[in-house]
């Protein structure tokens, strides 16, 4: 007898185990949820709101990412409520962040750009400029943390805290102007910083950078391993001509 419990994601039923996401119980089955501030080693804090889902008798959208799965749930990723929504909030994240691929994608690739193609997010809600400040005189030779490319997903800050257990960033300010920094906005040369990298690793917009390359004008690219369900939708991406992938849906946008 199987009595364990499932939940309804898109009209199909999926077995769940205790402990797991809605966003992890999509992404074993191969169904694409997006996300920016997501990383699977990381605690789920739904910062980003890309992976809200419409759970049947629930209000409000829902995190994928930070809601525990129940028994019974009946749950849609894909909808024009959904689609309406992501669009709106990869239109808000554009309003100040360069879109130009030069600029926006210097170093890794720019998730959010990406996205924001995939989605076709509008563009023409006007721009401002990033009041998020940086710290142009950090000595340390290795990471460049570029403010304009920042969208305070806290992957770096998280990965700085629960994996390294170090805590040498930290999101600082209020508003408009909070930003990723160090205590007392010190060098990551005077902080308990190692150095390791690991804030560029999990950067999804590449707002953290290897410092000597970008400042020598390198452009290095990083690779992506693309999930299972990926590799029959590769297509080239409208704004920047690379490879991108056809979410499910694509051509009822």
């Amino acid at each position: 007898m199987n009595d364990k419990a499932t939940i309804k994601l898109n009209g199909r039923e999926y077995e769940f185990s205790p402990g797991e996401t809605v966003l992890d119980v999509a992404a074993r089955h191969d169904i694409y949820i997006p996300t920016l501030c997501h990383d699977p080693r990381l605690d789920p804090v739904g910062a980003c709101r890309t992976c809200l889902v419409e759970i049947d008798g629930w209000g409000r959208l829902a995190p994928a990412c930070a809601t525990p799965a129940a028994a019974g749930m009946e749950i849609l990723s894909e909808n024009e409520r959904i689609d309406r929504h992501r669009k709106t909030l990869l239109a808000l994240y554009m309003t100040d962040h360069p879109s130009d691929l030069e600029r926006a994608e210097r170093g890794a690739p720019n998730e959010l750009l990406q996205m924001a193609g995939d989605y076709q997010a509008p563009l023409d809600w006007g721009y401002m400029e990033s009041k998020r400040p940086a710290q142009p005189d950090d000595r340390n030779p290795y990471v460049l943390f570029d403010p304009d490319l920042c969208i305070l997903c806290g992957r770096c800050v998280r990965y700085c805290d629960e994996i390294e257990g170090v805590t040498a960033i930290t999101l600082a300010g209020r508003a408009s102007e909070t930003t990723i920094s160090t205590v007392d906005g010190l060098s990551l040369m005077d902080t308990s910083c190692e150095l390791c990298g690991g804030c560029i690793d999990v950067c999804p917009t590449g707002a953290m950078g290897e410092k000597m390359p970008l400042l020598r004008g390198e452009n290095h690219r990083r690779t992506v391993q693309l999930p299972a369900w990926a590799a029959d939708r590769l297509v080239a991406c409208r704004w920047t001509g690379r490879p991108g992938v056809a979410l499910p849906g694509e051509n009822q946008r």
